[in-house]
């Protein structure tokens, strides 16, 4: 029954990785062929889908090469890789919440510049325990293991997202109901799925938030740039019919008169012609 379940968690686990994998790179090559687009909400979406894409590209490597000791250094980049691209998330939906809600510029704002000061501390700890065993390692036949100490180095992860949170609950009036929808999903789901992991330990649940958060997020787009789509359409049948009442404008105004007058030669030929 033990290997039964564990089977059926390596084929749930391998799902959620090919199907995260299918649509942040759906997502991504939508927002490299969109040209309609604000730069910053490209840039942003873009840089989110390739995260999105890299966590999970990684989480797969390691997923394939884990137990194997031939993999160590494979495994060992991908795990490193896989936090750094998970982090990325958290930290650019504080650029959002300001550039969306703000008129101060993003990196110039306190808000922003305490999740950057944030993200830098769970570098440096990400980083250090690459070469001392203080948060988690890997040993030589490949096999991952946490210290009593990991939760520690995700704490400036979880302040980050506390961090939005207040942003966002300060900043909720200014925001559309789309809006508010998209960020509750962004904010909530990702922490969601790692308490989840505590109760179901081997299933790869935060992908598995991270899965949701990007399908979410591909259709938030989608949706905002079929309504730009809409707004376009009409505002270029909006100037035609302008352009097209001006000409009758002008016709009326220009070549009314110049009728009157032509219609006047006549008239005035015949008055020439009667001799008093």
């Amino acid at each position: 029954i033990g290997e039964l379940v564990m089977i059926q968690v390596e084929q749930i686990n391998y799902t959620i990785l090919v199907v995260g994998i299918t649509i942040s790179f759906s997502g991504l090559l939508m927002m490299l062929a969109v040209r309609s687009l604000n730069h910053w909400y490209k840039s942003f979406f873009v840089t989110i889908f390739m995260s999105i894409l890299a966590y999970m590209t990684t989480k797969m490597t390691v997923h394939l090469s884990s137990g194997i000791p031939e993999m160590y250094y494979l495994t060992k980049a991908a795990t490193y890789l896989s936090y750094v691209a998970t982090s990325l998330p958290t930290l650019m939906l504080a650029f959002l919440i300001i550039n969306t809600t703000s008129k101060s510029h993003v990196k110039g704002n306190w808000f922003t510049r305490l999740a950057i000061v944030l993200w830098n501390v769970y570098m440096v700890f990400l980083s250090a325990t690459q070469f001392v065993r203080v948060f988690y390692y890997i040993t030589p036949d490949n096999q991952f293991y946490k210290t009593s100490f990991y939760y520690l180095m995700l704490l400036p992860l979880f302040a980050i997202l506390i961090i939005d949170i207040g942003g966002l609950i300060k900043r909720w009036k200014l925001l559309t109901t789309r809006r508010k929808r998209a960020f509750s999903i962004y904010c909530f789901v990702p922490p969601l799925a790692m308490l989840s992991r505590l109760i179901y330990p081997g299933i790869y649940s935060m992908a598995f938030g991270m899965s949701i958060v990007c399908l979410y997020m591909f259709i938030f787009v989608m949706e905002d740039y079929t309504d730009l789509h809409k707004t376009s359409v009409k505002t270029n049948a909006d100037q035609k019919a302008s352009i097209l009442a001006l000409q009758i404008d002008l016709e009326n105004t220009v070549f009314l008169p110049l009728h009157g007058a032509a219609a006047a030669i006549p008239a005035i030929e015949i008055a020439g012609k009667i001799h008093f």
